[in-house]
């Protein structure tokens, strides 16, 4: 997806739109089984640390997880057996032959000659949108942080795709960029943590009124994992001007 909006003006108008549409089916039902699969390592983790008596009173919470991870993948591996995805992979196709608006159309031509021109520029751009950024950190809500994040996700690739000609330099570079994404990939997975299970507690009340008063769950391992997760979203927060 990022490779089509970097090279979107080099391919014929509309020739990619169809394609990054399935492109983002995709990617919506693979981060949805993602986000889950972070989250589990994360509370796996987290309840081996406990003792026997915590981690038998986590486990519920950890189990429930895990049941909704299974539901999402079977979604997902019910979209990979769709006729939806196999239109995706069929517009891929399409995508990259010379008789369906792809690479061997006379744009492409074009552009095949001029990478040592055009690569620089494509590189700034994605570079000083990251610059962009700078103003707005003191005060960056969570939301401008995980676009920042977006941002430095783009010129990463856009460095990578143009590896071959940027040379040596540009490992240095990339190594300084993943660092800075993987810090802002960790607070915005302790912030979607928080998301997902904080909706749980809301309707723990009334979900325990409807069990037996001795199979009723103990909230406080899950309260004490989402501080945890919460007082490491702050401590991401406060260093992340001296990371930058």
């Amino acid at each position: 997806r990022i490779a089509l909006l970097l090279f979107a003006p080099y391919f014929e108008n509309g020739a990619y739109e169809t394609l990054e549409r399935r492109l983002q089916t995709l990617r919506k039902r693979l981060g949805q089984v993602r986000d889950l699969d972070v989250l589990l390592e994360h509370m796996r983790e987290y309840r081996s640390g406990l003792t026997e008596q915590g981690s038998e009173a986590f486990s519920p919470f950890l189990e429930e997880r895990e049941i909704r991870r299974q539901e999402r993948f079977e979604i997902l591996l019910s979209y990979l057996d769709s006729k939806a995805f196999r239109k995706c992979i069929s517009s891929c196709r399409d995508f990259i032959s010379e008789d369906n608006g792809g690479p061997g159309h006379s744009s492409w031509a074009d552009f095949r000659g001029r990478v040592e021109f055009v690569a620089p520029m494509l590189v700034l751009d994605r570079y000083f949108e990251v610059l962009a950024f700078a103003p707005l950190l003191p005060n960056a809500s969570l939301e401008q942080l995980h676009e920042l994040r977006i941002r430095l996700k783009h010129l990463r690739y856009t460095i990578e795709f143009f590896g071959e000609i940027l040379g040596e330099s540009a490992i240095k570079t990339l190594k300084i960029i993943t660092r800075t994404q993987d810090y802002l990939g960790e607070l915005q997975d302790a912030q979607t943590a928080t998301e997902i299970l904080t909706p749980r507690l809301l309707d723990f009340d009334a979900e325990q009124s409807a069990r037996p008063v001795a199979h009723r769950y103990n909230p406080a391992p899950l309260l004490e994992y989402l501080a945890r997760r919460q007082e490491r979203k702050y401590e991401l927060m406060q260093s992340f001007l001296p990371e930058w």
